[in-house]
C-alpha cells in the first residue's frame, strides 16, 4: 500500500526572512512548515509505503529514483536515546546543502514535540523505516541515500521485534546491499553496565561477518574532546588494537536562534557539518556488502528466540507444527497459513533440521511435547550457524532478557525451564571453545 504524505498542521505561518534560491523550490513544493520561529522548520513530503501492513516496516521516499546514479545504503543501529533519528535528519540537511545562515531546517522524520504548533509525536522510533533521498545527487553528495532507521535496541524487550522487522525490510523490499552499518552511541558513556553490555553484544550479533569492515561509529552529544566511549568500543577488539572509524556530532540542528548562544550554536553546527563531510567522504570510498549473510544471521536469531520459547506452553496456544519432524516449529503463531509463518524462508522451515517444506506443516493447537534432546540439537545447530555467519555469535543476551521478563511475572515454571536452557548454552559454548583450542 502506497500513500503520499498529506498530514495537515495547525496554524498558518509567515516565514521570517528570506530563503536562499537553492532551497525555495524545496520549501514551496516539497515540504510543510511546522515551526516558523527562526530558523523555520519544515517536514519534507514523502511518498510512503507500508511494507508490513501495520506501519512497523516502512519505506518513505523523497524525489525520484534515477537508476543511472549511485546509491549508498546506511543501516542505523543503537541504544534507545542515542540520537539516531536526529542524525538521520542531520544527514538530510547536509545532503540538500542547508547552511547555518539559512533560515530553514528540514526533517524527514515525524518524531518531535513542538509547543508552538501543538503537534506531537512519540520521540522514540518504533518502526524500521527506509528513508530514500533522491534528486539531490548533484547538490552536496555524488550519490543518493537510503537510510534505514531502526528502533533503539532494548535488552529487556528482547531482539525479536527488531529482527523480524529488519529481516522483512531486507527481504521483501529487496535491499540487496549495505554500504555502512552506523553504530550510534553517546560520547558521555565511560563504562558499560551489564544492561548496556548486553545491548552492545546484541548489536554485534545481528551482523554478518562480512560487515566487520563496514561498521562506522557515530558519536553524539560530543564536546569536541576525545570521547570516553571509544575506550569501551576498543575493549571489544573487533579491529584488534585499532581505533574504530568514528565521527563526532553535536549539531544543535533545530535549536531556536538566541543572540546569547548563537555563536556557540554556530560553532557546534560547523563542527558537526565538518564531521558529516568526513563521514560521507569515507562512505564514498567504501565497498558495499551484500545483505545475504546478514539475512542468514537474522534467521538464526529468530530460530534462537524460538528455541528459548519452547517449553510447557498451554495447549490452547496455536502453533505451526511439522508432521515429519513431529515438532512445534513456531508456538503462538498468528499467520493464517504455514507458508506465511515467520520461521519460513522461501517456503522452507528454518526450525526443521531437514528444512521441511511449508506443505509438511499444519496450523493448529500445540500437540507435540517438547523434547530436551531435540531442543539441545536445535541449539547446537543454531550456535554452529551463528559461529559461521555472525560477526559475534552471542547467544546469552536473548536468554537473559527472557529470564528477566519471567522473573518480573513471577513465572517460576518458566524460570526453571529457562535456567535449564541457560545451562545447555553454557555447555555448548564450553564445548565449542574446547574444540577451537584443539
Amino acid at each position: 500500500m502506497e500513500t503520499v504524505n498529506n498530514t495537515e498542521f495547525l496554524g498558518d505561518f509567515t516565514l521570517n526572512g528570506d530563503h536562499p534560491p537553492r532551497l525555495k523550490e524545496t520549501i514551496s513544493r516539497d515540504s510543510i512548515v511546522i515551526n516558523p520561529a527562526p530558523p523555520a522548520r519544515y517536514l519534507l513530503k514523502t511518498k510512503r509505503k507500508d511494507v508490513d501492513g501495520r506501519d512497523g516496516v516502512r519505506r518513505w521516499t523523497i524525489g525520484k529514483h534515477n537508476p543511472c546514479k549511485r546509491n549508498k545504503t546506511l543501516l542505523i543501529l543503537g541504544e534507545v536515546g542515542a540520537g539516531k533519528t536526529t542524525l538521520v535528519n542531520a544527514m538530510v540537511n547536509f545532503a540538500i546543502r542547508v547552511k547555518w545562515e539559512d533560515n530553514a531546517r528540514f526533517q524527514i522524520t515525524e518524531h518531535f514535540k513542538d509547543k508552538e504548533t501543538c503537534w506531537a509525536h512519540d520521540p522514540r522510533t518504533n518502526a524500521v523505516t527506509a528513508y530514500e533521498i533522491f534528486g539531490w545527487e548533484d547538490a552536496e553528495l555524488p550519490f543518493s541515500l537510503t537510510i534505514i532507521d531502526t528502533p533503539g535496541i532494548e535488552d529487556r524487550d528482547g531482539l525479536r521485534p527488531l529482527i523480524e522487522k529488519l529481516r522483512m525490510l531486507l527481504e521483501e523490499e529487496r535491499v540487496d546491499h549495505i554500504d555502512a552499518v552506523c553504530h550510534v552511541v553517546k560520547a558521555t558513556q565511560n563504562r558499560l553496565t551489564e544492561h548496556q553490555r548486553n545491548i552492545f553484544d546484541a548489536f554485534l550479533s545481528l551482523l554478518g561477518k562480512d560487515m566487520k569492515d563496514n561498521i562506522i561509529t557515530l558519536i553524539t552529544h560530543s564536546d569536541e574532546t576525545r570521547p570516553d566511549v571509544l575506550d569501551i568500543i576498543m575493549d571489544y577488539k573487533l579491529l584488534g588494537d585499532k581505533v574504530p572509524v568514528h565521527f563526532t556530532f553535536n549539531t544543535h540542528l533545530f535549536q531556536t536562534r538566541n543572540p546569547f548562544y548563537d555563536k556557540i550554536y554556530e560553532t557546534t553546527w560547523e563542527n558537526g557539518m565538518k564531521s558529516m563531510r568526513g563521514f560521507f567522504d569515507k562512505l564514498n570510498g567504501m565497498q558495499h556488502q551484500r545483505t545475504k549473510q546478514t539475512i542468514e544471521v537474522l534467521v538464526e536469531r529468530l530460530k534462537l528466540e524460538d528455541c528459548f520459547k519452547h517449553g510447557r506452553i498451554p495447549s490452547e496456544v496455536v502453533a505451526i507444527c511439522c508432521t515429519v519432524c513431529e515438532m512445534n516449529c513456531h508456538t503462538g503463531c498468528v499467520a493464517c497459513q504455514p507458508y506465511f509463518c515467520q520461521v519460513m524462508l522461501q517456503g522452507k522451515c528454518t526450525m526443521c533440521p531437514q528444512r521441511c517444506s511449508h506443505k509438511k506443516h499444519v496450523r493448529g493447537h500445540k500437540r507435540y511435547a517438547d523434547d530436551h534432546k531435540n531442543l539441545r540439537a536445535q541449539l547446537t545447530e543454531c550456535f554452529q550457524n551463528m559461529r559461521k555467519n555472525a560477526l559475534t555469535p552471542h547467544l546469552e543476551p536473548s536468554l537473559k532478557s527472557q529470564i528477566q521478563r519471567a522473573n518480573e511475572k513471577g513465572d517460576k515454571q518458566k524460570l526453571k525451564e529457562l535456567e535449564e536452557k541457560k545451562g545447555t548454552i553454557a555447555d555448548l559454548i564450553k564445548k565449542n571453545m574446547d574444540m577451537e583450542r584443539e
